[in-house]
């Protein structure tokens, strides 16, 4: 971080307010990562301010759309909502397909939250084809996550996997590991769901292992969750409360809207053990 504040000051030093714009949003992205999210806030707003001024709309289209990412992970969807519908209106205006495709999933997964699965798809599939288009693995990649995510909710296991399989696939060859972490711990999720906890468990231990790879937060308390869970339906409480243990630990430095259901599992898993002993 040290460096990127270094950056930082001496572009507000020559008064090169395109590049701090640029350098603000991607402090912000660290902090994200980190689960630091009024922090990121607070320089996405700094970026999307300076972006207004200069009138850089690829710009603001970026700010606009991390700073809807954000308000997701609080679950403000509203909120989320409202810069997702501005940023894909500048994304459009200006003919900017990457960003439009990128918006367009983050609108999908807005609309699949609230049970509207079929709006979600055709935004997702709007996604799947600008990203063909323009040749994007990375936003092909992302498209796909999220079909088969909904698939995964209307229990379509097959397609499920079938899509997932190949986002790991394309994740691997552009060598995007964080995408390879989340995508792992999506496979993890379809065979949990079908109640195939063997099959599950491996791809969640190399989500695990790929999340702490790049300090990735929140895809490591997710695949700590999924790890402990496996290991308390087992009967393996001691292993169940170390990994839960650690899943509610970085939910609370997330702030995570699920945090007190995670708390209550652990203690639940905690008066399991201690009935053991």
């Amino acid at each position: 971080m040290s460096f990127l504040e270094q950056s930082l000051s001496i572009y507000r030093d020559i008064g090169d307010l395109n590049s701090e714009a640029k350098l603000l949003n991607n402090i912000s992205l660290v902090h994200e990562a980190q689960g630091e999210y009024d922090s990121a806030l607070e320089f996405l707003q700094q970026s999307l301010s300076i972006s207004q001024g200069i009138e850089d709309k690829v710009s603001q289209g970026t700010a606009m759309n991390n700073i809807a990412t954000i308000y997701h992970a609080k679950g403000e969807y509203v909120t989320a909502f409202s810069y997702l519908e501005k940023s894909l209106y500048l994304r459009q205006e200006i003919k900017d397909k990457k960003g439009e495709g990128n918006t367009l999933i983050s609108i999908g997964r807005i609309y699949d939250i609230r049970g509207d699965h079929s709006m979600a798809l055709a935004y997702y599939e709007q996604a799947l084809a600008i990203s063909r288009e323009i040749e994007d693995k990375g936003l092909e990649s992302i498209s796909m996550d999220n079909i088969s995510n909904l698939y995964l909710a209307q229990e379509k296991y097959a397609d499920a996997i079938e899509y997932t399989k190949q986002s790991l696939t394309i994740n691997q060859n552009i060598n995007d590991r964080r995408g390879e972490g989340v995508v792992l711990n999506n496979l993890a999720i379809i065979y949990l769901s079908q109640g195939d906890d063997a099959s599950a468990l491996p791809y969640c231990q190399q989500s695990l292992s790929r999340a702490k790879e790049i300090g990735a937060k929140a895809e490591e308390a997710g695949a700590n969750w999924n790890i402990g869970w496996i290991y308390a339906k087992k009967g393996e409480v001691a292993k169940a409360e170390q990994y839960i243990s650690r899943a509610v630990e970085l939910a609370e430095q997330l702030e995570r809207h699920d945090l007190q259901e995670w708390r209550e599992a652990l203690e639940r898993i905690r008066a399991m053990l201690r009935g053991q002993r």
